[in-house]
C-alpha cells in the first residue's frame, strides 16, 4: 500500500483529480475510486515520473483506471443502474453475459459459459460443463441465473 503522507502536494492533487472523475463518470464511492487508484499503473508513473505524468490528461487516466479494474460484465451493469447485482467474476464468463431478470439477476447461457471455460480456461467441453455444475449452480439469494436453453 502506497504511503500517501510521502507524495507531493502535486501528487495527491493528482490523485485527489482522478478520484473526483472516477467518481463523477462512474459514481462509485470515494474509497472505491481510490483503492482503485493505488492499486493501478498510475501509482508507479506517479512516484517513478512524477513531472511527466502530472502533465498527462487526468480524464483519460481515469478512463484507463476503470477500464483496466472493472470488467465488462461490471461496467455494464453499473451503467445501467444495477449496482447491488451479483455476478460471476472469477471466472467472468463475459462472453456468456446475456442481460438482467425483472428481478434485478444476472442472467448467463449455460453453452456460452463452457465455450468460455473451454476458450479462456483450457479446459474440455466435460470439464467445463463438470466445473459449471458444481462451482456456478450455487443457490445464493439473488445470485445469477443460469439459461438452459431448449432446442428441439
Amino acid at each position: 500500500m502506497i504511503d500517501m503522507s510521502e507524495l507531493t502536494e502535486s501528487v495527491k492533487g493528482y490523485i485527489e483529480g482522478l478520484q473526483d472523475v472516477l467518481q463523477r463518470k462512474y459514481q462509485i464511492s470515494e474509497d472505491k475510486a481510490l483503492n482503485m487508484i493505488t492499486s493501478s499503473y498510475i501509482m508507479d508513473s506517479l512516484i517513478d515520473y512524477p513531472e511527466e505524468t502530472l502533465h498527462d490528461d487526468i480524464e483519460a487516466h481515469a478512463d484507463n483506471i476503470y477500464e483496466d479494474q472493472v470488467s465488462k460484465t461490471e461496467r455494464l451493469l453499473l451503467e445501467a443502474g444495477y449496482e447491488g447485482t451479483i455476478f460471476f467474476t472469477n471466472p467472468s464468463y463475459e462472453d456468456a453475459f446475456l442481460g438482467i431478470s425483472s428481478d434485478d439477476r444476472a442472467i448467463y447461457d449455460y453453452e456460452k459459459m463452457v465455450e468460455s471455460l473451454v476458450n479462456h480456461e483450457d479446459m474440455t467441453e466435460d470439464e467445463a460443463r463438470e466445473f459449471i455444475d458444481y462451482n456456478a449452480t450455487f443457490y445464493i439469494e439473488g445470485g445469477p441465473i443460469i439459461l438452459y436453453r431448449l432446442e428441439e
